[in-house]
């Protein structure tokens, strides 16, 4: 006998935006696909339109009636998360079904679900264009980019030939305003011309928005003006982006241009800031900035128009669209699986100067040709990058990276190796690996990684002799020093798997903080501990000691001090002469405690611990249950 269908109901109401709204459209399709004809499935949301001719929803399945099953799929607590994590909006809605039925839902297509009927499917403009939404919602005027530079990258998609047009709202609750030069339709689409709209332009221009989820439901171009307000892993519909869930079945990434890293107030993460000045919300950003008649957030006031521009024309460079004097190539169904994008396409002189460069703005004020930087080169952590960051002369091309492997745990520590070879890159990596007690299956794969040169050492120990002494022997290794100026840390029980582009922010963060004041020299997620009267005597009769005050909770050297600041001991990177000054590791470690004291040994000699991370935003340090040997802390 078959299962009964179980309706459901889900449901976001409550301030429900429309983008919020055709991000559950996602789920209901990937509902009928993972579990066909076992769910009627309803939907009680905003935004009505958007569920037009959607074929997996049920119409009997309301408010009211008798059996049906309310899935409240709210996102606060995604949001919450999104401070630390690195799920999607898509991936926590999924997540968020499986929570509520107890039933996983993997996500199948990363973005929406949008059908249109026959009489849709006549485009609403006959000629190629570009759609550029010049404003935003009136209740987060910080997601608001500057009118004038709207108007700048409209001028310089107009230099080339790209007709624009201009959408978006004019209710209570949003403000667009005109732009010349382009074809204005503020005020005169809804929902669905909206999405008719989208789906035959060329591409998009426009903030964290509705426009965005749209363009990727579509599999249009899209280029997002972020800056720093949200974590870009929470919003960005490109392939680089592990917490999409299959970003790699995306058929048109989108040019994310956030400015996460570039100021104190978005460092490691998103501010969520909502105001610009001071009322009563308290939600204000504390960076705005005044330009003519407007006042926007610092975090997008450095994104330039000639970086909004390049990041349009790209999409001409690379093959995903046709060059503007050549038709567009049509829109497709959103079949699964996903089609790879178009072979990139060899413009004739003509065009090929029309199509690719990015204008620049001269002293003079005039125009001129310039060859475009890569996509996103201004901003600090970008979705695109050529890793030069690598060859400053402080970082040295590469990093010396130490793991140390223990124990039967093959599947471990075949996921930690793994996500650090995909994530940093051979040349610029010397690998080096110890172990103590390793299972044959993890001693297999590390001789299939040194015939492939991607580890260049390996030492073996048959016994466990604790992790600092095989630290200390293989940083101080005579034969094999180390010649790099950096080097990494990593325990077996940390993935570098949640940012794909975690060396190269770390390489950043190192050459503009390393000339600071406070002289940093380790980077890591940074915490203070509390010494015992035994741990303060041990540390004195170190030959490192040099007789420098402990500190307080917050850092200050004080004559009644009581604690040292260290950097997490699964993940860190230090400069290589000032660790060996240090003397570190200790020689009397063993086990436990070497990181807390590793860095009072660094305080010892003048350096500091830098703070690069709040939590596992960047790194998931300490990603498995310990395991292992267990002892008294140093020194204790």
């Amino acid at each position: 006998m078959a299962n009964p269908i179980t309706p459901i109901l889900l449901s976001r109401f409550h301030r429900c935006a429309p983008g919020d709204s055709l991000v559950l459209t996602a789920v209901v399709r990937d509902i009928a696909t993972a579990y066909p004809g076992e769910y009627a499935v309803g939907v009680h949301t905003t935004a009505r339109d958007l569920w037009r001719h959607n074929p997996y929803l049920d119409p009997d399945v309301r408010i009211g009636r008798s059996g049906v099953r309310l899935l409240n799929m709210e996102y606060g607590s995604g949001i919450r998360a999104a401070r630390h994590g690195t799920q999607h909006y898509i991936a926590h809605a999924h997540a968020k079904f499986g929570e509520l039925t107890g039933r996983s839902l993997p996500v199948q297509r990363p973005y929406g679900d949008i059908h249109f009927a026959a009489e849709e499917l006549a485009p609403l403009i006959p000629s190629r264009y570009w759609v550029i939404f010049a404003g935003g919602k009136t209740d987060f005027p910080t997601k608001v980019w500057e009118l004038a530079k709207f108007q700048q990258v409209a001028d310089l998609l107009g230099d080339r030939g790209i007709a624009v047009v201009q959408a978006g709202g004019t209710d209570r609750t949003h403000w667009n305003a005109a732009l010349s030069g382009t074809l204005n339709l503020v005020g005169q689409t809804d929902l669905r011309d909206t999405a008719r709209l989208i789906r035959d332009a060329d591409g998009v221009i426009c903030a964290v928005s509705f426009p965005m989820h749209l363009a990727a439901a579509l599999q249009r171009p899209c280029v997002v003006l972020a800056g720093g307000r949200e974590p870009w892993y929470w919003e960005a519909y490109v392939r680089q982006n592990r917490g999409l869930g299959c970003p790699e079945r995306l058929r048109v990434p989108h040019r994310f241009l956030h400015t996460i890293g570039l100021l104190d107030c978005c460092q490691h993460s998103g501010c969520w800031k909502s105001k610009l000045v001071p009322g009563k919300d308290t939600s204000v950003c504390k960076q705005p900035i005044s330009r003519e008649s407007q006042i926007v957030p610092k975090c997008l006031d450095l994104i330039s128009p000639d970086m909004v521009a390049a990041a349009a024309l790209s999409y001409y460079a690379d093959g995903t669209l046709t060059p503007p004097e050549q038709p567009r190539m049509p829109y497709a169904d959103p079949s699964y699986p996903p089609i790879q994008p178009a072979a990139a396409v060899t413009l004739p002189p003509a065009t090929a100067r029309a199509a690719i460069p990015v204008l620049t703005r001269s002293p003079t004020g005039r125009k001129a040709a310039a060859a475009p930087p890569p996509v996103l080169q201004v901003v600090r952590e970008p979705i695109v990058s050529d890793g030069a960051i690598f060859n400053h002369p402080l970082i040295g091309g590469r990093f010396t990276t130490f793991v140390l492997l223990y124990g039967d745990y093959h599947a471990m520590h075949r996921q930690c190796l793994d996500a650090l070879l995909a994530t940093l890159p051979a040349d610029r990596c010397d690998l080096r690996l110890g172990s103590n007690e390793l299972c044959a299956e993890s001693l297999r794969y590390i001789e299939e990684l040194q015939a492939s040169g991607r580890v260049s050492l390996h030492y073996r120990n048959a016994l466990n002799r604790k992790k600092y002494p095989v630290m200390r022997e293989m940083f101080r290794d005579p034969e094999h020093p180390i010649t790099t100026p950096w080097l990494l840390w990593l325990d077996d029980d940390t993935l570098v798997d949640r940012d794909p582009l975690w060396a190269e922010k770390l390489a950043r963060s190192i050459v503009a903080n390393f000339d600071r004041p406070e002289r940093y020299r380790m980077w890591g997620r940074k915490m203070h501990s509390r010494f015992t009267a035994s741990q303060m005597a041990w540390a004195r009769q170190a030959g490192w000691h040099r007789g420098r005050p402990l500190r307080d909770a917050n850092g200050r050297p004080t004559p009644g001090g009581d604690c040292t600041h260290f950097a997490v001991g699964a993940f860190w990177a230090a400069h290589v002469p000032s660790l060996l000054a240090a003397d570190i590791p200790d020689a009397r470690i063993g086990h436990n405690g070497g990181d807390i004291m590793i860095g009072e040994q660094l305080w010892q000699q003048g350096f500091n611990v830098y703070p690069w991370m709040k939590g596992k935003e960047l790194v998931n340090w300490s990603a498995h249950k310990r395991r292992g040997l267990h002892e008294q802390l140093a020194g204790r």
